[in-house]
């Protein structure tokens, strides 16, 4: 009798053990392409910590290599600067963990199989993220690998940094000049600028993110809850903006104490940023609302084959009971078209506004502020 309840109990932790196997199996953890590249590949391990570190430690060397003509505008500045190293290389890792919480509310509402949903998805992010999420051991993956798996990421980002810096340092009037003290200062915004530049590719590539939704089989009915539907891929998306937001917000912060004027190159600059920003915001609610309307068209599809097939059935048999059937379909039709084609929740479209009328609201500060020449005096 021992014997059978114990070989019942091994039988009992045998599927257990299964269970939990196949549900680390279906843990999608995504992981950024930056990963291949330093400091990315340095920060990995302890990101937040790492982040804070390079930052600061760059911050310090500026410091100390201009220790004869700081001021408390040129402290103030490079402390936003080393803000936005520090966004670029956190970034990307809070992203990827803000992407592997999405793969589990799109299991709330997917209709495929969590093991076919999973192959999907990391194949889906893959293409902004980079193949590195394909890959099951991801700690040898290097310069060699991203160039082989994903080569147009890694040649826009060298693009985009490339145009970038030069700029910059034009706009900054920071070309470097022979002494340490410049070389540290147009480093500076070198690091910073090519720590951000990874944004640009990735919110436009991401978008398309969204457009594959349409592929998958969802559920879809009338005031079905925001955090189970197709609403939170928007929520994602608004997190996404809110973080690039905080990004322009310090761009826009150290060109005006770097008092640049507005020209078309210093607007050019600004304009890519805003664009990402902006990509994120709003492109993606389009995309997200184009999405709904295609859901909406196949149940709509769905509705309507329904219906004629109950009709027939009734032409054929008419009885009380197919007739009930007519009218449960016709009654239907009002529900069908009360079917959700925005991405917005409540709370949501309230930080959307909130999050747009931030960005416009500090561009036109900015641009009023340089054009009549209002510049910020600490004691300079």
């Amino acid at each position: 009798m021992l014997d059978v309840h114990g070989q019942r109990q091994k039988r009992f932790q045998k599927i257990a053990v299964d269970i939990l196997e196949k549900k680390a199996e279906l843990e999608c953890n995504i992981t950024p392409w930056l990963i291949a590249v330093w400091p990315w590949s340095w920060i990995q391990h302890r990101p937040l910590a790492r982040s804070v570190a390079f930052a600061l430690v760059a911050f310090g060397v500026v410091l100390v290599t201009n220790a004869f003509q700081i001021s408390a505008v040129f402290v103030l500045k490079f402390a936003i600067v080393s803000a936005v190293l520090f966004a670029g290389l956190y970034n990307a890792f809070l992203v990827s963990r803000i992407f592997s919480r999405l793969f589990y509310r799109l299991r709330q509402f997917c209709l495929m199989p969590p093991e076919v949903l999973a192959r999907w998805y990391l194949n889906s992010v893959s293409k902004f993220f980079g193949k590195v999420n394909l890959y099951a051991d991801r700690k040898g993956y290097g310069l060699r690998e991203l160039w082989r798996d994903n080569p147009l990421i890694l040649l826009l980002w060298l693009g985009i940094s490339a145009l970038v810096v030069p700029s910059e340092w034009y706009v900054l009037d920071e070309l470097p000049k022979m002494n340490l003290a410049s070389i540290a200062r147009a480093a500076m915004y070198a690091i910073a600028g090519i720590s951000v530049s990874w944004a640009a590719p990735f919110a436009f590539f991401s978008i398309k993110f969204v457009l594959d939704l349409t592929k998958i089989p969802i559920r879809y009915y009338p005031s079905m809850p925001a955090c189970i539907s197709l609403k939170s891929v928007g929520t994602v998306y608004l997190q996404l903006a809110s973080l690039y937001s905080v990004t322009y917000a310090e761009v826009l912060t150290v060109a005006y104490l770097s008092r640049i004027k507005l020209t078309p190159l210093s607007i050019f600059w600004l304009v890519l940023a805003a664009a990402i920003v902006m990509t994120s915001a709003v492109v993606s609610q389009i995309v997200i609302a184009f999405v709904f309307r295609e859901q909406k068209q196949k149940k709509l599809v769905e509705y309507s084959f329904h219906l004629e097939q109950a009709f027939q059935e009734f032409m054929k048999n008419p009885t009380l009971e197919t007739y009930e059937r007519v009218n449960e379909l016709l009654r239907l039709e009002k529900l069908m078209n009360k079917l959700d084609t925005s991405g917005f929740s409540g709370w949501s479209l309230v930080g959307f506004l909130l999050l747009l009328g931030f960005n416009i609201g500090i561009s036109i500060a900015y641009g009023y502020l340089s054009l009549n020449g209002f510049w910020l005096k600490l004691g300079q």
